[in-house]
Formats: structure tokens, sequence, C-alpha cells
């Protein structure tokens, strides 16, 4: 018998042993991540996204200086995705709600995702929530 040939298997066998022992505990952890999170954190910079656009391009402005949402109302309908709900609340600097536009055919949803930030129109100070969440059919 070839003292070779049994080495060679040993350290072939340990070899499997320690690649089967790897990839089990690297499809454990992958098991764990569920899709919720993964489409709950997508849904998050999307409504970023759509905050930020908002804002750059003056709509949120736009809001408070003519006193009416249909600019908003607009971009929802025409810029986000069709399974994509919004909801946009604008409030002043006393935290009061001022407006408020929803994408039409949505409804209030428990599971949203909340984004907020601020923005300045001659010299007072509001902050604008984006609520997202996925249609239900």
């Amino acid at each position: 018998m070839n003292k070779k040939g049994i080495i060679l298997t040993l350290d072939v066998l340990f070899a499997l042993l320690i690649t089967a022992t790897l990839l089990s505990a690297i499809l454990f952890n992958l098991r764990s991540i569920s899709l919720d999170e993964w489409t709950d954190n997508r849904l998050i910079e999307n409504s970023m996204s759509h905050l930020v656009l908002l804002e750059q391009t003056g709509l949120l402005k736009d809001v408070i200086v003519s006193e009416s949402t249909d600019n908003i109302k607009t971009y929802l309908n025409t810029y986000l995705q069709l399974n994509i709900c919004s909801k946009i609340l604008i409030y002043n600097e006393s935290s009061e709600l001022m407006y408020t536009e929803i994408k039409t055919g949505c409804f209030d949803s428990r599971k949203i995702a909340i984004t907020k930030s601020s923005f300045v129109v001659n010299e007072e100070f509001y902050y604008v929530e984006l609520q997202g969440w996925y249609r239900e059919e």
C-alpha cells in the first residue's frame, strides 16, 4: 500500500470537511436575511430620492408660494412606480401640519418607510415628511 495515497486522501477529506462547514455557515447566514428587509431598504432609498427631487426641482417651494399641492399630486401620480404609494406632509416651523397629499388610488398603510427633510422659503423654515409603502392589491 502506498503511504502517499493515504496522506493525500486524508488531506482531501479534511479540506472537504472545512469547505462543507464554511458553506453551511454561509448558507445559514444568508437564510436569516429576509426579503422584507431588503425591500424596506429599497423603499427608503426610493423615498429619499423622490424627496430630494421634490426639493431640488422647487416643487416644495411652489406648494408654499402657491398654497396648492397640485404640482405635488401630479409628481406623485406621474413619477412614482405603479406599485409604490407615497404621502407627502409639509409642516411649518411650529410642527403644525400645513399641507398633505397622497398618490391617487393609494390608501394609508400600517407598514411605511418615512423620510424627512427641511427647506426654507422666504426665510421661513419648513420640514417635509414623505411616507412610502408598497401598494397592497
